[in-house]
């Protein structure tokens, strides 16, 4: 089931690059995230979840990051192991 847009204009669809222009239908302050028209959970960090399950990283340069947007980066299994040993996991 997905979200049926009546603005007008149309809210851009989930897979544009605009897609963060969608209204917000729902805010929640306190998790950071709101979700919009178009079925994105938009986080305050500008990075996002699309509907289908799609990972959107963000892209508004972060405070005292020199003005480069956040690096995303999967995290490798050799970096959780050296973690966990170092916590006596």
């Amino acid at each position: 089931m997905g979200l049926a847009c009546t603005h007008q204009p149309e809210c851009p669809p989930p897979a544009a690059a605009d897609r963060a222009a969608a209204q917000v239908l729902l805010h929640f302050p306190g998790v950071g995230c709101s979700l919009l028209c178009n079925g994105v959970l938009s986080f305050e960090d500008s990075g996002g979840l699309g509907p289908d399950g799609s990972i959107y990283p963000p892209h508004r340069p972060l405070p005292n990051s020199g003005g480069q947007p956040a690096e995303s980066k999967t995290p490798d299994v050799r970096d959780v192991v050296s973690v966990e040993s170092a916590v006596g996991g």
